[in-house]
């Protein structure tokens, strides 16, 4: 159109056409928002109340959704298990028979097979960590899920006893050239953290703190024609111990770390506890036979003394976090095993499960087999070891007690 065209309606240029301004609803990002924040809640919440549950193996199955298992009970046909090879936490029982490493889910789901060709196998466990050592020979495997296993098939020595700690660390004692037992601590990784040796003590348990910086060893020797233990707490980058205690005619059989600096150790003949920088308390058994006992991090010991050799008619004593003797309840049959569990004491004995309270009441009982051997409970289950076989018990408790 040239300059002088008159602009008039019919020769007017069509004015482009507007475009329609889409108003923006505030309501469905606000939906949406709030779905989102319910639904972290809610995830939240789950993972509150199911923390006890929140294993690797555990959320695993959660997340692919995997089927429960058959039930109890399990039977075992490949071998026989040895007393300290049925362990249970985090309602997973895991046993080390003389063939095979198994490990089950509440429901005996098989979570884990493993052949493992050892001797003598000995199981250590802290939650989803697990050492497997032969003892008296060469040959150790690890696992921090419970499934995969590192192997190390020849260590340099006779393995005396091992130990692994929450955080996956490891630690092997055994023979040594030129020493009586040396120490090696290792990382979840297999590499050397520590090592000592001692030219007098043979090594005979170790036990790593709940943070995994320390490890308390303990070691006997026969000294002028006396027994001589001593017991130390190691810092990894220290060679000297934090803390050393020696005592006269006791070998300790086992000791735990009640926290970070506190120690607590089983003997045949005593029991003695120690915090780090200050001095050493002894239990005497006063010539009592040990025939059954548990050791906790956080609940205390308790101890089965009996005045006979074959384990009958004895005190059921129990060791409080200030190393205070209380005796709970006498006891006419030996004892086949013995738990403390949280504010109770579990028994078993002579096919029967019982629970006692802390005065000696029993608020519990149940058949748990003839040949039952060990209880372990866990999450208001008790898992039977049997010949053969893994039953369970359902602990049925009185409210507040």
């Amino acid at each position: 159109m040239s300059e002088n065209t008159p602009n008039t309606p019919e020769n007017a240029v069509p004015a482009a056409p507007r475009k329609k301004r889409r108003r923006k609803s505030a309501i469905p990002l606000l939906i949406r928002w709030v779905v989102i924040a319910l639904l972290a809640l809610s995830i939240i919440l789950l993972l509150v109340f199911n923390r006890e549950n929140l294993t690797l193996t555990g959320l695993k199955n959660w997340v692919l959704g995997e089927d429960e298992g058959p039930g109890y009970p399990i039977t075992l046909t490949d071998g026989s298990v040895a007393f300290q090879n049925f362990l249970v936490e985090n309602g997973e029982p895991a046993v080390v028979s003389s063939t095979t490493f198994l490990l089950l889910d509440h429901s005996g789901k098989e979570l884990s097979l493993r052949q493992h060709g050892y001797t003598t196998p000995v199981m250590e466990r802290w939650g989803d960590n697990f050492l497997i050592y032969d003892l008296g020979n060469k040959s150790f495997r690890v696992s921090t899920d419970g499934s995969s296993f590192t192997e190390t098939p020849q260590f340099e020595h006779s393995i005396y006893c091992g130990a692994i700690a929450k955080n996956g660390n490891y630690a092997i004692a055994s023979a040594s050239d030129g020493y009586t037992s040396q120490l090696k601590v290792y990382d979840r990784n297999g590499r050397l953290l520590f090592e000592w040796a001692s030219q007098q003590y043979l090594i005979s348990t170790v036990s790593f703190s709940p943070n995994g910086k320390y490890i308390v060893a303990s070691g006997f020797a026969s000294q002028s024609g006396s027994l001589k233990t001593v017991i130390n707490v190691f810092a990894f980058n220290k060679n000297e111990p934090l803390a050393s205690h020696t005592l006269d005619g006791c070998v300790m059989l086992d000791v735990i770390f009640n926290d970070n600096d506190t120690v607590t150790a089983i003997g045949d003949t005593c029991a003695a506890r120690f915090t780090v920088g200050k001095g050493l308390q002894v239990y005497d058994y006063q010539g009592l036979t040990l025939s059954a006992y548990d050791l906790t991090r956080s609940d205390g010991a308790v101890l089965a003394l009996s005045a006979s050799s074959d384990g009958r008619v004895g005190s059921l004593i129990l060791l409080n976090n200030d190393f205070e003797a209380h005796t709970v309840t006498r006891f006419e049959q030996a004892l086949d095993s013995i738990q403390r569990y949280g504010s109770h004491l579990v028994l078993l004995s002579d096919g029967t499960l019982s629970v006692l309270d802390n005065d000696g009441g029993t608020v519990f009982y149940a058949d748990a087999g003839v040949d039952a051997v060990k209880a372990e409970c866990n999450k208001d289950v008790c898992y039977i070891l049997g010949a053969g076989e893994i039953r369970t018990v359902q602990l049925d408790l009185p409210k507040g007690k």
